[in-house]
């Protein structure tokens, strides 16, 4: 039903086959705009395609668009929650939902207050039955327009990974690795020499669009590593 999707959407969509995903075997995407999971028969179509089709993951985008109900019902909650684990134990496929955060308030440094995995919006039971949580954050500023911060706020079963930053690829449609992360950014800073750490500290909120608290808790973790 890509017909019944914006222009750019599969525009976008036809990019990402092309590309990238067109070279994986096995890989399916389908835009389908008037489909939610507000019954038992549709919770089965999906299985059976899932296993038709032999899916190791499926990703669902957004949460909002196909699950029936309130995001902030516990009944819905619940059903819907149940529904993905019976995906997961009929199929065996790994299942991953698209969700949005709560609105952003901002610290006095200009940062962004962030409440981690528990900042999802909707029921608290969404943040609990995920494994993972990744949260993607986009940088406002002239120097990095366009860069997104990948954040890993939730990993239950395995080490936590090192952020990235990432950029929209127009060409390919997809998400890539930016060069204007904070690892490039400050290897930058040093080419010349070394440099006062208020300095490097400056120059990383300026690039990067950080508050003063989030780059020197950055920094940190950097010289850690």
């Amino acid at each position: 039903q890509a017909e019944n999707v914006p222009k750019m959407f599969q525009e976008r969509a036809t990019k990402m086959r092309e590309s990238t995903y067109g070279k994986v075997p096995n890989f399916y995407a389908s835009y389908i705009s008037d489909f939610y999971f507000s019954s038992e028969l549709a919770w089965q179509k999906a299985v059976d395609m899932i296993n038709a089709v032999g899916a190791e993951f499926v990703l669902f985008d957004p949460l909002f668009n196909i699950m029936a109900g309130s995001e902030l019902d516990d009944k819905a909650v619940d059903t819907f929650i149940k529904y993905l684990n019976r995906i997961i134990a009929t199929t065996g496929a790994g299942v991953g939902l698209v969700h949005h955060s709560r609105k952003a308030s901002f610290n006095k440094d200009g940062g962004v207050n962030n409440g981690g995995a528990d900042d999802i919006r909707g029921h608290s039971a969404i943040h609990g039955w995920a494994d993972t949580i990744v949260r993607l954050r986009k940088q406002a500023t002239k120097e990095v327009s366009g860069s997104i911060r990948m954040e890993w706020q939730k990993v239950r079963y395995k080490t936590e990974p090192t952020e990235d930053w990432l950029i929209f690829d127009d060409k390919s449609g997809i998400l890539r690795l930016s060069e204007d992360d904070p690892v490039t950014i400050i290897q930058q800073i040093l080419s010349d020499g070394p440099k006062l750490l208020q300095d490097v500290n400056l120059e990383l909120m300026r690039r990067t669009g950080l508050g003063e608290r989030a780059s020197i808790n950055l920094r940190m973790r950097m010289e850690g590593q």
